[in-house]
């Protein structure tokens, strides 16, 4: 047996072999990705992502799949929202999602869906897969304008600017306290208004890292610079179910320039103390903490 076995390998090999049987071979690799495109096109991406998406509460529906050469497909009119709150604006709404195999992580044993949308003004890509009840996800974001997100008015937050940003996160659908992460941040030509009738704060640059572990977010670095001030914010935020129960404890040094003092001094005057290298400590819970 062995030695049938030596002689077929070795036949295999021999250049005459495929010579005389390349149309045979053209026919078997065309079939095989054939099968592959069919496959990939056809695969049930929007019931995977929609139960996997049904573990942490939120709802993703779409209203068709199609093909999209030369592998994967792409779920058209895309919505993902939070069913508890029918009413606050959708995480994703109209968006069209092009979803294919992640040929990288199937050369490693494991099933991903590699994920690309353009959102918001900008780009998206990310890779999502499960084990066990893990959900792994990582993610590119670039381009992102914050102004077209309707989302962030419902927490009085009135922003524009361009973000990119980078991640990746390990989620327990059982278990969120037990979720971990990381995030690189970058935005250019911030402006954030925290009430209506005074001036937007200005930044020409936003730089942050952050990290996600045992139901806490720690702030590794905030800096802005460029326009009214300078911004430097450090400590930690500890989440609970719901932001009334979550807790935060940051230390801020904010430098206004001089062009800052002028446009910003009514907002400059609101704060505990004068703006300078002294910290101003923001701590309690995250819905109402206190600034001293």
């Amino acid at each position: 047996m062995v030695d049938r076995l030596r002689e077929l390998i070795a036949a295999w090999t021999r250049a005459e072999f495929w010579r005389a049987n390349l149309q045979t071979v053209y026919y078997l690799a065309f079939g095989v990705i054939l099968f592959v495109v069919f496959f990939t096109s056809n695969f049930p991406y929007g019931d995977v992502l929609a139960s996997t998406f049904n573990r942490f509460n939120l709802a993703f529906t779409f209203r068709d799949q199609r093909a999209s050469p030369p592998m994967g497909a792409i779920l058209t009119s895309v919505r993902l929202a939070n069913p508890l709150t029918p009413d606050a604006p959708a995480f994703l709404d109209n968006v069209d999602l092009r979803l294919s195999p992640a040929i990288g992580s199937l050369l490693i044993g494991r099933a991903a869906i590699d994920i690309s949308a353009a959102l918001y003004g900008g780009q998206l890509d990310a890779t999502v897969y499960r084990r066990g009840g893990l959900t792994d996800v990582s993610m590119d974001a670039s381009g992102l304008d914050l102004g077209s997100y309707d989302g962030l008015v419902r927490f009085g937050i009135n922003a524009a600017g361009t973000v990119s940003a980078n991640g990746s996160a390990v989620l327990n659908a059982d278990d969120w306290t037990a979720d971990s992460g990381t995030l690189e941040l970058d935005a250019t030509d911030f402006n954030l208004r925290i009430a209506r009738g005074l001036p937007a704060i200005r930044l020409a640059r936003i730089t942050a890292t952050a990290s996600l572990d045992n139901s806490i977010i720690k702030i590794n670095s905030l800096e802005g610079s460029g326009g009214d001030l300078k911004l430097m914010v450090a400590g930690s935020i500890r989440l609970g179910a719901d932001p009334s129960q979550s807790f935060v404890d940051l230390r801020v040094i904010i430098q206004p320039t001089a062009a800052g003092r002028a446009r910003l001094g009514i907002l400059l005057g609101m704060l505990p103390h004068p703006p300078g290298p002294e910290p101003y400590l923001i701590r309690g819970p995250l819905m109402a903490p206190s600034i001293s």
